[in-house]
C-alpha cells in the first residue's frame, strides 16, 4: 500500500518506490556477497579465539592473526558490510544511513593504507575506492527517497 507523498489530493500524489528498487542491480550483488563475507568475518573471529591463524586481506591491509589489531579491523569491517547488507536487502530504513558511514569508512582505510605504502616508497592505488566512491554517492543519491519509501 503506497501511502500519499502530497496532501494536496490525490492527483498530485506520487506513488513511493519500494525501498528495494531504489538499490542498483551491482549493490544487490556486492551486498549478498557481503552478507556472506559478514557470517565469514564471524567465524574468523571464533577461530581467532580458538588462536587458529587466519589470513585476513581488505582494503589494502593484511593480517594472519584474528586477535591482531589489523585483523580486528579487517574482522569488523566485514562486520560492518554484512549488517548493512542485511539491512539494505532487507529495506530497513537506517540502513542507507548506515551504509554512508560504510562507505566513508572505507574510503578512510583505503586512503590511509595507500598513504602508508606510499611513506614506506611504494606506490598503490587501489580499485575499491572507487567502487566506495560510486556506493556513497548511490547512497547519497536515493537516502531522501529511501526514508519516505515503504518497505
Amino acid at each position: 500500500m503506497n501511502e500519499p507523498v502530497s496532501h494536496l489530493g490525490e492527483e498530485f500524489d506520487i506513488p513511493a518506490t519500494p525501498r528495494r528498487k531504489l538499490l542498483p542491480v551491482w549493490i544487490k550483488i556486492f551486498c549478498w556477497i557481503f552478507v556472506f563475507m559478514g557470517a565469514m568475518s564471524v567465524l574468523a573471529l571464533f577461530l581467532a579465539v580458538l588462536e587458529i591463524p587466519v589470513t585476513l586481506a581488505f582494503f589494502g591491509l593484511q593480517a594472519n592473526d584474528g586477535f591482531s589489531l589489523t585483523g580486528l579491523i579487517i574482522i569488523f569491517t566485514f562486520l560492518l558490510k554484512g549488517i548493512v547488507s542485511i539491512g539494505l536487502l532487507g529495506a530497513q530504513k537506517w540502513a542507507v544511513d548506515l551504509a554512508i558511514v560504510d562507505a566513508l569508512l572505507g574510503i578512510i582505510l583505503c586512503l590511509t593504507t595507500s598513504i602508508i605504502v606510499f611513506y614506506n616508497g611504494g606506490f598503490t592505488l587501489r580499485l575499491e575506492i572507487v567502487l566506495l566512491g560510486l556506493y556513497l554517492w548511490q547512497m547519497l543519491k536515493i537516502r531522501n527517497e529511501w526514508k519516505i519509501s515503504p518497505q
